[in-house]
This record gives structure tokens, C-alpha cells and sequence, in this order.
């Protein structure tokens, strides 16, 4: 095990884990306004370091590398254009059809039938390339995408913003046309400004896409600080938050473990139903995200929305199975992932690799068992990647 997957371990449980559950001990009055269940429980934080020794010890445990040849033309040139083009057409459309706050309307993934959820799947495509191109700049002092492609790409984003986490693309976008010496620095000053400018971009989208552009950009004013700031904490602690509430509903109980599961089957015919351009009736709890939502917040009168548990709380449905499973699973790809570096990465390439190549499935993987998701497909095109980066390391060095 490389140092690399050592540090993201760390990363990964202090940012979700650690620094939330300092954050609810100290505030558990306040924080009760929004959550339920018991504030700053110390069976969490017991839980989530024993789940994370558990993810260390699975890096550790060296397996054969998953190849995936046949698959990997899809990162050759032509496709890569065709996708980015098709990504640009969608992106115009969700923009004209949507815009900033689709996460908090009523409209779900039906309204757009198969070009909604194209746009989606596509749009975890893009993900991939940017990660590609990361590592070949970071490895090799060499671009993988074109500088057309990139403003391609870009301006797909920038139409398409939907949640705070898109900030985080288009910042690194921004980066590998602008500033590529930067990915690979070492030194942290410019890091540090460039990942604070991104807090607070992603702290305004996420207010933004709840309650408006201009009412949100009232309150980014200097005296509000303390209260953005806060705002940020309390919505990192929502998976930590999770682990209270999911295990007082799920651990140990079987029973309740198999009617969510069969609940996300059945939302995967519904999604089948919809790629054809059918109308079909999902359940009332299509998600564990769906679900969580349900149990964590007191407000919690949205009728579409949802909120991921996070990898920890959701190792708690049929424990200890899913415990052994998705810790084993993490372990292993932070494993894979770090053998792609030679050298050790900066604080820029470990945030890039939490948020954006991590995030989607440490988020809800209980959810993937859906696997007309997007997230799925996310994670197979992760793994093609990783195989086609390893396939072809000895001719890019």
C-alpha cells in the first residue's frame, strides 16, 4: 500500500467523519433544529473509525488488476469528441428545461424521460475524462484532451450546473486549460487559495439551487461569514449525522434491510421503463438516499428529494455483511487508484479525487444495486479507466 491510500483513508474520515462529529458535539442544540436522532453520539465516531481500520487493512491486500481491453476505445479520440458534442447538445437542453434548482424541484428524472437521464450518464463520462487527463498531466507533463474539447466540455458545465459539487468540475477544467503547472505543485499557498475560492463557490451553488441566484448572493457579504461557515459544516455532517439514524433503523434488523433493498430493485424497473419513454409508478421510498432523508431531517416535506447516508451508515443494512463488503470495496479501489501515482500527489489531486472520483460512490453504494443509475455506470467507466491507464502507462511514460 502505496502512501497515497494511506493519506486518502485519512482524508476520507476526517472530512466526512471526524471534523462533523467534533462539529455536532459542540453544537448539538442548534444542530438538533435540523437533525433528528442524538447529536455527537459516540458510537459514531467508534463505528466510522472501526469501518475505515477496516479499509486500511483491505488496501493492504494486493489482488490481481480487472482488465478491461475491449472496452477501453471508448477513451480513443473519436468517441471522446462525438460524446463531448452529443454532452453539449443535452447540456443546452437541460439548461432551457431546468436549470440551477432541478435537485430541489418537483421534477425527477420522468420528465426528462431517456435525455435527462442520457444527459446524466454522459455527464459521469465527462467526469472520467477530466480524471484522465489529471493523472496523464500529472504523470507525464502531457495533455490527453484536446483544448477545443475542453471548452467543449467546459461549456457543457457551465449550461448544465445542477448542485455544488459541479463547481468542483468546472474549477478543475478551468485549472488544466489555464493553470496545469498548478496540478502537479507542490507547494500550497496557490493550492490553498484555489481550493478556497472553490469552498465558497460550492457553498453559494448550494444555496442558490434551494432558494435563488440573487437572494443567495445577499447574503455572501463579510458579517455573514460566521453563518456561511457554519452552513458548510452542518451540511458535510450529514453523513456522519446518518450513521445515528440509519443504525437505530437498520442494524441488526434484517427485515427492514430487505424491504429498502426490494424498494431499489423495483426502482429499477422503473428506470428500464423510462429509457424505453414509459411512464412507470416507482415506490414511495425509491432509495436508501430517499429514505435517509426521511430519517435524518425534521423538515422533511419534499416529496422528491433525497440525501446519501454516505458509505459508514450504509454498511449498517444487513450488517455484517455489507460491513465486510463495502469496506473491502474502498480499501481496494483507493488501492487501485493510488497505483496510478508515482510520486506522491498534492493537496489539489486529493481533494479532486474525494470529490469527484470518490464522492459518487461513497455517497449511497447501497443505491448502485440499481444499476440503471448513473452511478453505476460511473463506477464501470472508473474501473475501464483505471485499466486503460495501466494498459498503456509504459507508452505514455
Amino acid at each position: 500500500m502505496t502512501k497515497n491510500s494511506l493519506k486518502l483513508i485519512f482524508y476520507i474520515f476526517s472530512i466526512f467523519h471526524l471534523i462533523p462529529f467534533l462539529y455536532l458535539l459542540n453544537r448539538k442544540e442548534y444542530v438538533s433544529n435540523f437533525y433528528r436522532g442524538e447529536i455527537g453520539s459516540l458510537w459514531t465516531i467508534l463505528y466510522a473509525l472501526s469501518f475505515f481500520i477496516m479499509v486500511y487493512f483491505f488496501s493492504r491486500i494486493k489482488f490481481k488488476n480487472i482488465s478491461f481491453k475491449r472496452l477501453e476505445m471508448i477513451f480513443s479520440k473519436k468517441p471522446v469528441l462525438l460524446l463531448s458534442c452529443l454532452f453539449l447538445f443535452l447540456s443546452v437542453f437541460f439548461f432551457q428545461n431546468y436549470g440551477l434548482n432541478f435537485r430541489q424541484s418537483s421534477k425527477g428524472l420522468s420528465s426528462g424521460g431517456g435525455v435527462l437521464f442520457m444527459h446524466l450518464i454522459i455527464k459521469n463520462y465527462v467526469k472520467i475524462l477530466l480524471f484522465i487527463e489529471l493523472i496523464y498531466q500529472y504523470n507525464f507533463k502531457r495533455f490527453y484532451l484536446s483544448r477545443s474539447i475542453k471548452f467543449i466540455l467546459l461549456t457543457s458545465l457551465a449550461l448544465s450546473i445542477s448542485g455544488s459539487l459541479d463547481i468542483i468540475l468546472i474549477s478543475y477544467f478551468l485549472l488544466t486549460l489555464f493553470i496545469p503547472k498548478l496540478i502537479i505543485s507542490m507547494k500550497s499557498f496557490k493550492s490553498l487559495l484555489l481550493l478556497g475560492f472553490m469552498l465558497v463557490s460550492i457553498v453559494f451553488v448550494g444555496i442558490a439551487n434551494k432558494i435563488g441566484v440573487s437572494e443567495t448572493s445577499g447574503l455572501f457579504k463579510l458579517e455573514n461569514f460566521i453563518i456561511l461557515f457554519e452552513h458548510f459544516l452542518r451540511r458535510i455532517s450529514t453523513w456522519h449525522q446518518s450513521i445515528e439514524v440509519v443504525g437505530k433503523e437498520f442494524l441488526f434488523s434484517f427485515e427492514r434491510s430487505q424491504e429498502i433493498i426490494s424498494n431499489i430493485l423495483k426502482n429499477t424497473f422503473s428506470r428500464l421503463q423510462i429509457l424505453f419513454g414509459n411512464n412507470f409508478e416507482k415506490p414511495k421510498i425509491w432509495s436508501l438516499s430517499r429514505y435517509n432523508y426521511l430519517l435524518l431531517f425534521q423538515n422533511n416535506t419534499n416529496a422528491t428529494t433525497g440525501s446519501s447516508p454516505g458509505i459508514v451508515a450504509s454498511s449498517q443494512l444487513l450488517f455484517p455483511f455489507s460491513f465486510v463488503l463495502l469496506s473491502f470495496g474502498l480499501g481496494q479501489l483507493i488501492r487501485s487508484i493510488s497505483s496510478l501515482f508515482g510520486q506522491k500527489t498534492n493537496l489539489l489531486f486529493d481533494i479532486f479525487l474525494i470529490l469527484v472520483i470518490l464522492y459518487p460512490i461513497l455517497s449511497s453504494p447501497i443505491d448502485l444495486i440499481n444499476i440503471f443509475g448513473p452511478g453505476v455506470v460511473f463506477l464501470f467507466l472508473l474501473l475501464i479507466s483505471i485499466s486503460y491507464l495501466k494498459n498503456n502507462y509504459s507508452k505514455l511514460k
